[in-house]
């Protein structure tokens, strides 16, 4: 869940790159920007994409997690802290792969002049963009989906062992919400994207969808304070420890 802590924290900082950006335009009388200056000014073409992927492939590996955890239980004993930052890292490496990927495009047409909001199918090359698409919807599908099956099976097994499943099934029941919720959005804002929209209404839609997202993080961060109520705790231990190992 770290990796998906910091994906949306990133996420965050992205929409609020966003806003100010939006607003410098309504306030300003500038209307076009070249795609060097949005790659500089507009940290959100970075975040965006970053964010959507990282959260995506940790909330994947989590599922994972679990049904190691219900179905290979062993193998699961033998799951050290380095498996877990190793898949961390790949993830975190994968993630910024296809952000840079969108970075030397916008750097080949530098420029090419855009709309001064710097959005990211403004800016980035069209199979780019179907990349930052379907990864993220690929994989928060297939989080869905082995997380609702591994939800089914704890809960079966459970009837025979509910000392040994139960924890487990707690688990799953609270990451239940962000997953459940991280998918309803994702899906619905990427079949809004695949329906053919009037040109007098797709900066309606944009709209929309960017406003859909930011209230996804939202929605995001208070399920996630719902689901670990002492994430407060456990952040004042690690502010805590990171402060006495900086002491001289």
């Amino acid at each position: 869940l770290t990796g998906y802590v910091v994906a949306t924290l990133i996420a965050s900082v992205g929409y609020i790159s966003s806003a100010i950006r939006r607003l410098n335009v309504l306030d300003s009388d500038v209307l076009m920007s070249t795609r060097l200056e949005c790659l500089l000014y507009a940290f959100h073409l970075s975040a965006f994409p970053f964010s959507d992927v990282l959260t995506t492939i940790c909330l994947f590996w989590l599922t994972m997690e679990h049904v190691m955890a219900a179905w290979f239980p062993d193998m699961y004993a033998k799951l050290t802290s380095a498996t877990l930052k190793l898949l961390a890292s790949i993830s975190t490496m994968l993630a910024l792969a296809i952000t840079m990927l969108s970075w030397v495009y916008m750097l080949q047409s530098k420029d090419l002049h855009v709309s001064a909001r710097c959005t990211l199918h403004e800016c980035t090359a069209p199979w780019i963009y179907t990349v930052v698409y379907i990864v993220p919807l690929f994989f928060v599908i297939m989080t869905m989906i082995v997380h609702v099956a591994t939800a089914v099976f704890v809960k079966i097994v459970q009837r025979q062992n509910a000392t040994l499943y139960a924890e487990l099934l707690h688990h799953i029941r609270r990451v239940s919400y962000i997953i459940t919720t991280l998918f309803m959005t994702f899906t619905t804002e990427r079949l809004i994207q695949l329906l053919h929209v009037p040109d007098a209404y797709r900066e309606v839609v944009a709209t929309m969808l960017w406003t859909l997202s930011g209230l996804n993080l939202s929605i995001q961060s208070m399920l996630y304070i719902y689901a670990y109520p002492n994430l407060r705790s456990e952040a004042a231990k690690v502010f805590k420890s990171c402060s006495c190992k900086l002491k001289w």
